[in-house]
């Protein structure tokens, strides 16, 4: 039996486009690109994908540039590319198990986040986040 490691990681991100929806083999897809801050003016960026049923919860919810999201999910890879201006950078992608919108100054919705999808580890109850 092969052993293969994964790196499970929790985080916060700002969504650095609009999410993305596809359909790859018959499954629906949704792309959430985001920034993570790392230290001073410092950000990795990182591109979360929800698969299936999250992603429609998550597309149903009109995420958008900008929004600040609490996400967990397992590493899937690190892309390498050159920018316009020829310096490196990097993507690290993750497979995303759940999405936690983070709430707004301003907003109405009562508790930290208004609302969201995730497994929670409680049966699917989803303690306020949106996951599989």
């Amino acid at each position: 039996m092969a052993f293969s490691p994964k790196f499970i990681a929790a985080f916060y991100g700002k969504i650095s486009r609009d999410p993305e929806t596809k359909e790859i083999n018959g499954k629906n897809i949704l792309k959430l690109p985001m920034s993570v801050y790392c230290r001073k003016d410092t950000y990795a960026w990182c591109e979360g994908t929800c698969w299936e049923r999250l992603a429609e919860e998550v597309r149903e919810h009109n995420l958008v540039k900008g929004d600040t999201v609490f996400v967990s999910g397992s590493m899937s890879g690190v892309y390498a590319y050159a920018k316009q201006d020829g310096v490196a950078s990097a993507t690290v992608q993750f497979n995303l198990t759940s999405v936690m919108p983070v709430k707004r100054v301003g907003d109405k919705a009562d508790g930290p986040s208004g609302g969201g999808w995730g497994n929670g580890g409680n049966g699917g109850q989803g303690g306020g986040g949106w996951g599989n």
